[in-house]
């Protein structure tokens, strides 16, 4: 018989080495490990001291050679078994039970705890608990393997309420085979269902599964679905079910049967063999009614608590339909609560709802919208509408779909074909798209707006504010439902083409607006905003071979500064592959546009041969686009950034900005300016840098668009660093002045703003604004990563060497080598030593893009 205890090392005691005594009996060692607690239960300990001993006890034959023991493992598993507890607690093992349990004297007993698996042994081991009526009784759940099995889903919202039927369910589980919770659709049969599983799992070692059966259509196939949660597949001559008992018979698991109600036949069949087949198995199924078979222990779940008519506001809100509603409204509307003011109208509108969750969730959904007296009182008119006041009649609906259902039926045909176009938009639109995409048969476009604002009110849109501006989108469910509604009436694709013209035509048309020097709303943020639209819209033309509208969302992207504020980067080759791309007067400039989104994601072989043929298809035209000669050359700037031919590209970058010149383009022509002047720069050119910003900036103010100054300004202040850091200071200073205005700041522009902090000095500035530059990155092209990891290396350097030389080898893998950086370089080689240095860089270059960025943020973050 071998004993281990050990002082935990928990907050608040005194930790020392674990002990080990052998036993000539387990009568003896379980009692001598009772004595032991009760003597330090009673031990008059100083101010401040605990001393809280864990203690497990198993049986085994000892095999002695030499004076020391050979077989080791009885002595191992009683050490596993006294780690698995806690402070004051005496774990035994089933072995020593056995002999133990009758013949313990002094008022010490056993507890059953249940079955577990301990670190390092291959089967799971049954643990008692020595109780006695001196002895803490209640302890944390032991210690055992982190990694449980089962698939159950972790929730993202909390759970409200309940503690009644999860206690209820709890013991069910322990006293029958198969339980059933039973309610009307929408009562949170669901939700509870994976909570109790959830708290009862550490019972069952070989975990909790989850077989959802709302998807599955035939009772027949119940025993497919269940098969499938546990990869279970049946060998030639066997069936499906016969499998699952051989599978499933050994094992100690709880299965979860979801939403039986339509499949019961099938669900009570398999339910009943395996009840029958596998005793260690327990099932807990979700059903509206009973599955009818033998052992069966059902569990009501009743709608949630409702506060009486009088309620006052304490008991409104300790109501747990109340609680559900104002969580949920939280949510959705940050600073929503119960108050004085609204308390009646909230209690009200759970009331209405009877309580049923699904329903209140729905409801809480639609605060953002509109007050709970307003939503109190809409419920009250559509379900008169329905020619019912009855509460059953609102149970009725409460599944989701028919919580839809219900909710489209209220409409008036205007408003129903509005809801169902709007689940073409994807992330959202704003009222012009509305109006552009929606209008027609059937809806006016002066009346959008209205039939908008009901489908809020409704809480079918939801209404979100955007800076000034709303936005409006769709509940994923509902756009779901839109669309089958589209696919219904077989006019899906009219509408996604009309959604994709318009999204076509947007880059051109917000660009117009670019440089009103007072915008309702920056046009980049707009784009921002519009990215998931943008490739949807994309992604439409690609996959129904639109060549024209996949070359105006190209054609789009031609304007440097669009590309430049506004990164988003498409496969451009997948249009130019489609029937009739090649005959399309766009054609050429599609093909440049695809070689500066390739280059972008530094592919310089193909960007190179997509230059080489928009130049020639250009050539081919009676008129060329000088937009493709600028964007070859933005394209060619690129691809000698990428391969270090920094020179190269301040040339492609000047001849740029004359194409951009000459063509009436003064905006382009300005950021090309700024671009050649961060060539010169890398190069350490700062002389010739300097007039080049400076013309950008003059070229800025006498557009008068703000972004563009903001830009303009950077460059400047990049370019004089190293002569007047006090001048580069006060460009950064107002640039972010004017980004602030705007509310927004592109990823280039954050480059520049983390390069003057970086000739200046300010390393935590660097850190912060190295930071933001990253995550714009990620979507504006690797190459251009570069710079900002040096810089992030040489700010780095003083306090985390180590993660400075890592970073640096991650920067080489993104960019060639400048002589900017070279400081940096040769900084952290003289403080590390060129072996060291070179070690680290060596594991920063074997980092992938994910691992690289994670690393780089994380060293930032801790340096910041």
């Amino acid at each position: 018989m071998a004993g281990w205890w050990s002082p935990p090392g928990e907050r608040g005691t005194v930790s020392s080495p674990s002990s080990r005594a052998v036993f000539p009996s387990a009568v003896s060692a379980v009692e001598a490990a009772g004595e032991c607690q009760l003597a330090l239960a009673a031990e008059a300990w100083p101010e401040s001291v605990v001393l809280r001993v864990r203690m497990g006890l198993h049986t085994g034959e000892a095999h002695v050679q030499d004076g020391d023991y050979v077989d080791h493992a009885p002595i191992n598993r009683c050490a596993r078994v006294k780690a698995a507890g806690h402070g004051g607690q005496v774990l035994v093992t089933k072995a020593t039970s056995d002999l133990a349990g009758h013949g313990l004297g002094s008022g010490f007993g056993l507890k059953r705890l249940g079955e577990f698996r301990l670190r390092d042994l291959a089967q799971p081991e049954l643990i008692y608990q020595l109780t006695h009526a001196s002895l803490r009784a209640e302890f944390p759940p032991i210690r055992t393997l982190a990694e449980r099995t089962g698939n159950l889903p972790l929730q993202v919202s909390s759970f409200i309420g309940r503690e009644r039927e999860l206690q209820q369910t709890a013991a069910a589980l322990g006293e029958a085979r198969v339980v059933t919770l039973t309610g009307v659709g929408g009562v949170g049969k669901t939700r509870l269902a994976l909570q109790a599983a959830a708290e009862v799992a550490p019972r069952f070692a070989d975990g909790a599964w989850l077989c959802e059966l709302a998807p599955v259509r035939d009772p027949a196939g119940v025993d497919d679905a269940v098969a499938a949660v546990f990869s279970v597949t049946a060998q030639a001559g066997q069936g499906t079910r016969e499998a699952l008992v051989e599978s499933l018979r050994s094992k100690e698991l709880l299965l979860v049967l979801d939403n039986c109600e339509h499949l019961l036949e099938g669900a009570a069949a398999l339910a009943g063999v395996l009840a029958r087949s596998c005793e260690r198995l327990v099932i807990l199924a979700t059903s509206r009614e009973a599955l009818g078979i033998d052992g069966e222990r059902l569990v009501p779940v009743p709608a949630l608590e409702l506060p009486g008519a009088d309620a006052d506001l304490s008991t409104i809100s300790e109501a747990e339909a109340v609680r559900l509603f104002a969580e949920r409204a939280a949510e959705v509307k940050p600073g929503f609560a119960v108050t004085t003011g609204n308390a009646t109208a909230v209690a009200a509108v759970v009331r209405r709802l009877d309580g049923i969750a699904l329903a209140i969730e729905l409801a809480a959904a639609r605060i953002p919208a509109m007050t709970p007296a307003e939503l109190a009182r809409r419920l009250e008119r559509s379900f008169a509408v329905l020619g019912t006041g009855r509460r059953g009649a609102v149970a009725r609906q409460q599944t989701l779909r028919a919580a839809i259902d219900w909710s489209f039926q209220l409409l008036g045909e205007p408003e129903q074909a509005l809801l169902a176009r709007l689940a073409v938009f994807a992330g959202g639109c704003t009222l012009e798209a509305v109006e552009a995409v929606c209008s027609g048969d059937g809806i006016d476009p002066d009346a959008a707006f209205e039939l908008l604002a009901a489908l809020v009110a409704r809480s079918l849109v939801v209404a979100e504010e955007k800076g000034p501006g709303t936005r409006y989108r769709l509940l994923e469910t509902i756009r779901q439902y839109g669309q089958e509604h589209l696919g219904q009436y077989g006019e899906s694709e009219r509408w996604r083409a009309r959604h994709a013209s318009y999204y076509a035509g947007l880059l051109t048309q917000v660009r117009e607006d670019a440089h009103d020097p007072n915008p309702e709303v920056f046009w980049a943020v707009r784009l921002s905003a519009e990215r998931d639209n943008l490739l949807t819209a994309w992604s439409w033309a690609i996959g129904t071979g639109n060549v024209g509208t996949a070359f105006a969302i190209l054609a789009g992207f031609a304007p440097v500064e669009v590309r430049t504020t506004y990164p988003l980067v498409l496969a451009g080759e997948a249009a130019l592959e489609l029937p009739g791309a090649a005959a399309h007067p766009g054609y050429p400039l599609a093909l440049a546009v695809s070689a500066v989104f390739a280059s972008t994601r530094m592919d310089v072989t193909g960007a190179e041969e997509l230059c080489r043929r928009a130049a020639e298809a250009s050539a081919r035209q009676a008129t060329p686009d000088w937009r493709v000669e600028a964007t070859v050359c933005a394209a060619r700037t690129n691809i000698a950034t990428t391969t270090g031919a920094f020179a190269d590209a301040a040339r492609f970058a000047e001849q740029a900005a004359g194409i951009a010149r000459a063509g009436g383009d003064l905006a382009d022509a300005a950021v090309e300016l700024t671009i050649a002047a961060g060539c010169h720069l890398l190069i350490g050119h700062a002389p010739a840098a300097v007039p080049l910003a400076t013309e950008a900036l003059a070229l800025a103010r006498q557009i008068g668009a703000p972004a563009l100054i903001a830009s303009g300004l950077l460059a400047v202040g990049v370019a004089v660093a190293g002569t007047d850091p006090d001048q580069a200071r006060a460009c950064l200073r107002e640039s972010r002045e004017l980004s602030t205005m705007l509310g927004y700041q592109s990823a280039i522009d954050l480059v520049w703003a983390t390069t003057i902090a970086f000739f200046v000095g300010d390393h935590a500035a660097t850190l912060e604004l190295g930071r933001g530059a990253i995550r714009g990155l990620q979507w504006a092209g690797r190459f251009r990563m570069a710079p900002v990891l040096y810089m992030i290396s040489g700010a780095l350097l003083t306090s985390r060497p180590d993660a400075a030389a890592i970073i640096q080898g991650a920067a080489e893998t993104y960019g060639a080598e400048s002589p900017m950086f070279a400081r940096p370089t040769s900084a952290v080689t003289a403080a590390l030593g060129e072996e060291r240095a070179q070690e680290l860089r060596a594991r920063g270059a074997g980092m992938d893009w994910d691992q690289a960025i994670a690393y780089t943020l994380s060293q930032t973050a801790v340096g910041l």
